[in-house]
């Protein structure tokens, strides 16, 4: 039994090495290709995008999100947070700092959730205040309120480049099939930030966060890309991701156990839930497109750049 599995094991590792040294030569081979260049600003004009920011808890970086994204160059979007039932100031720091006055709720809710105790609005953005119901849950409220064609979805603690958002939706306004677009994940530690651009990096002295530098590296920039040049990408980080809004409807939104959408009760995920909401949501749309007999492409690409905080004691 123990020759077994170590032969097993074996075999395993093996072929984890062959794939990782597959992915780095497509990498290599395919990075060089790669243009960093952006549409004029009337291209973009019909590609609206309503960014979603789920907010559990997050008044200590909440402010500085919301006006980093507030700074964005995109010339139509809006910014939904939505405020899931925290136990803390994060409700508050955004009212304190944000001239927001309450609305009504104007549309009927496409996707079943959590209930909504109020909403609040100041130009384009929307604050949501919610009863908790997970990240899926605060998502699909956002959904439900949104106003765009695209949505984004990034958590409440990233940073994004000022011009990431342009860069990440040129591939959907380049091929009609491509239905998820997302960008390169970077650790945000001993990172200088001024108006929003990187002007100084240092590597961070925490061991841990050195090496998940380092898995960043190899899970997004190069395994990601990689699996993105042979179209077979399974997840997209849902720190950073856009979707077509009529996509996200067809399948039913984010799964949660409030959501009785009836692709989700066909697909068998009705009354369940999941903490890898960002894979399953890109699973569940390459399923759809199969079924349906459509052409889909997920793209990841290399250049737009998501700063995301690794926490440390």
């Amino acid at each position: 039994m123990i020759r077994i599995i170590e032969n097993l094991l074996i075999l395993y590792y093996f072929f984890y090495l062959v794939i990782d040294w597959m992915f780095l030569f497509i990498f290599l081979k395919s990075v060089r290709k790669e243009k960093l260049s952006i549409h004029k600003d009337e291209e973009f004009v019909n590609y609206s995008v309503s960014i979603i920011v789920p907010a559990y808890n997050e008044e200590i970086t909440i402010l500085n999100n919301i006006r980093m994204l507030l700074a964005l160059d995109y010339p139509d979007f809006e910014v939904i947070v939505i405020n899931d039932g925290s136990s803390d100031n994060t409700l508050k720091v955004m009212m304190d700092n944000f001239e927001l006055c309450e609305i009504a709720a104007n549309k009927t809710p496409i996707i079943s959730t959590q209930p909504i105790r109020k909403i609040y609005k100041m130009n384009n953005l929307i604050v949501i205040d919610k009863e908790n119901g997970g990240k899926a849950d605060a998502i699909n409220v956002g959904i439900n309120s949104s106003s765009k064609k695209l949505i984004c979805t990034i958590d409440a603690d990233s940073i994004l480049d000022k011009i990431a958002l342009k860069q990440t939706v040129q591939p959907l306004i380049d091929d009609e099939n491509v239905f998820v677009s997302g960008g390169q994940l970077a650790v945000a530690n001993g990172v200088k930030l001024k108006n929003n651009k990187v002007i100084n990096s240092i590597l961070p002295k925490n061991i841990w966060v050195q090496w998940q530098i380092i898995e960043y590296l190899k899970s997004f920039m190069i395994a990601r890309y990689s699996m993105s040049k042979i179209n077979s990408i399974m997840i997209m980080s849902g720190a950073f991701s856009i979707y077509k809004k009529s996509d996200l409807k067809a399948v039913g939104g984010f799964l949660t156990e409030n959501n009785d959408s009836d692709f989700i009760k066909q697909t068998g995920g009705y009354g369940s839930q999941t903490v890898c909401e960002d894979m399953e949501i890109v699973v569940r749309m390459w399923r759809y497109f199969y079924e349906k007999g459509k052409k889909a492409k997920a793209v990841f690409l290399p250049h737009p750049v998501c700063l995301k905080s690794v926490y440390q004691n």
